[in-house]
């Protein structure tokens, strides 16, 4: 079969109908559909070559626990596809494709880490890509080869979820710039409160200095700079010239 089922289909599109960029908690789901043995979501620094992280199904098949993997990373049949440009983002590659069975059998990474859990083949999928990192789907399986229907699957899948991680991304975006003008709007209507020269005083204090420093500045004494930065920081709901030079510069 070299196509999906109408089952394949009505599977996945439950899948997205739940997605929400949190893949990791769907990943048992993506590999019962696709039919693998192990499936993982990681994120790649294909600039340093190295792996930042992993999410795994089963957890126990998480490679990225262990320390020796990461020395061997760079061996990955995967980099070997991007590098010969056979792995593009949506775009299922296998390490069949790019791989023989002799090659693999040489490569360090395959028999000290896949070979003994009974990996001898990986559906690779880039979902999302930028300059410095990709984040990719992979489906291992006990046996070589890998269907029409089997790339197809996942090439939806794939599609789906990077526009669902999009939209994740971009709402934390906006949850941190609301957040942050929220902060800031509260910030402005303490520092309203002030009088001209608490205002002047606190201003000062932002640009880091002393109140021995501040009291010359303004021709007045250092008891008074004091009793200035009190009222200061009563209004203003802070402890320490720290947190309200923090609240002065946002």
């Amino acid at each position: 079969m070299n196509t999906p089922s109408s089952t394949d289909l009505r599977r996945l599109l439950d899948l997205v109908y739940d997605l929400d960029g949190d893949a990791e908690s769907h990943l048992a789901r993506m590999g019962a559909i696709v039919g693998s043995d192990m499936t993982s979501l990681s994120t790649v620094d294909h600039v340093e070559q190295r792996l930042v992280a992993a999410h795994s199904v089963p957890d126990e098949s998480n490679l990225s626990r262990v320390s020796s993997f990461h020395r061997v990373f760079t061996l990955h049949p995967g980099f070997t596809a991007f590098r010969a440009g056979t792995l593009h983002r949506g775009r299922p590659a296998a390490w069949s494709d790019v791989n023989t069975l002799r090659q693999l059998r040489r490569n360090p990474l395959y028999v000290d880490f896949f070979a003994p859990r009974g990996t001898h083949d990986q559906l690779l999928c880039v979902v999302r890509l930028n300059r410095r990192e990709g984040h990719l789907l992979a489906f291992n399986r006990s046996r070589r080869g890998w269907t029409g229907r089997d790339r197809a699957v996942v090439e939806l899948m794939s599609a789906h979820l990077g526009r669902a991680q999009a939209r994740r991304a971009e709402t934390t975006r906006l949850r941190r710039a609301l957040t942050r003008r929220e902060a800031l709007d509260a910030a402005a209507d303490r520092l309203a409160a002030l009088t001209p020269r608490e205002r002047e005083v606190v201003g000062e204090l932002g640009r880091g200095a002393s109140d021995r420093d501040i009291a010359r500045s303004l021709g007045v004494r250092e008891r008074t700079v004091h009793k200035h930065l009190e009222q200061a920081y009563r209004k203003l709901g802070v402890n320490s010239r720290t947190q309200a030079a923090a609240l002065l510069h946002g």
